[in-house]
């Protein structure tokens, strides 16, 4: 049994989280699990959901114009992004640490 899940989505985690318990595993005894994007329902979650809370629309605006240059000039360099999040701990991951925050990278254009 890993030591705790960090899954692709919030609503992944929210399906862990009921699989989890369908198994009779305890989140966050015997595991941790955490999502990523903050959905609102993650708040209501049995147990509630750590999560990965960023700025939707920065991030999309900032990934419509990497792709439009991308297109307008196939041959520039490949980019990389930076968009601020911060970790909203919730009761399905172990210790109660303070909100964390910090900088994600969106993965280059090719």
């Amino acid at each position: 049994m890993p030591d705790a899940l960090f899954c692709f989505t919030d609503s992944l985690a929210i399906g862990a989280l009921s699989v989890l318990a369908d198994a009779g595993i305890r989140v966050p005894q015997d595991v941790a699990v955490a999502g990523f994007d903050d959905v609102v329902h993650g708040e209501f979650a049995n147990p509630p959901l750590t999560t990965v809370s960023f700025n939707r629309r920065t991030m999309a605006e900032q990934a419509v114009s990497m792709l439009t240059r991308r297109m307008n000039d196939r041959d520039s360099p490949a980019e990389t992004s930076i968009v601020e999040y911060r970790i909203i701990e919730r009761a399905s991951t172990l210790g109660h640490r303070n909100v964390g925050q910090g900088k994600s990278a969106i993965p280059e254009v090719r």
